[in-house]
């Protein structure tokens, strides 16, 4: 099967259609999910405000801080291997007989010499992992903070637009704290 160039345009424009409208949903879940841990829901709409919120009332603020550290050394890491690792990818993309754009890495002045670039290519992975794992932990703890399960951190992994929808919107789910302060008992009774 054949697909045009008006077909494949369609396609990425509905599919750019239903993330965005998820986008919108999920933000807007995370919104009634802070009114819920008493957080002004606006906050929600400020880069790295958010975050902090989130991890605030699911981890701690320090989480927080490490978190956005991963996330700057890992961006440090990246650029200062760019160049080893945008041949990589010009490798991969030239085996698929795919055009890249020519870039040059002259502008960057710390590009790392020898081995070192792909060092910190991986090292830049490593700290993209454990960030990656760190957010895993704080949905987890989202869902221990409202007083459910493991079965529902997998909701909430897989299929965040229904399960946050479920947090924001549903009268079973009560914000504990962090901590699960908020004994399991004392749950089933405000249920």
């Amino acid at each position: 099967m054949i697909i045009n160039h008006e077909t494949l345009i369609l396609i990425l424009q509905i599919l750019f259609g239903i993330c965005l409208v998820l986008g919108i949903v999920i933000l807007f879940c995370w919104g009634m999910i802070f009114r819920k841990a008493n957080e002004k829901g606006w906050k929600v709409l400020i880069p790295f405000c958010n975050d902090y919120v989130a991890y605030r009332i699911t981890w701690s603020s320090t989480a927080f801080l490490v978190r956005l550290l991963t996330a700057v050394i890992a961006g440090f890491l990246f650029l200062l291997s760019g160049s080893y690792l945008y041949n990589r990818i010009a490798v991969f993309f030239s085996a698929l007989r795919l055009p890249l754009p020519a870039v040059s890495f002259d502008w960057f002045p710390f590009i790392l010499p020898g081995k070192l670039p792909a060092r910190g290519a991986l090292l830049s992975c490593i700290f993209i992992a454990a960030g990656l794992i760190m957010d895993t932990i704080r949905l987890y703890k989202l869902s221990k903070a409202f007083g459910h399960g493991f079965p529902f951190f997998l909701g909430l992994l897989f299929f965040p637009a229904v399960f946050l929808s479920i947090l924001a919107f549903g009268s079973r789910s009560r914000y504990a704290g962090p901590d699960d302060s908020i004994r399991t008992e004392e749950l089933q009774d405000l249920r």
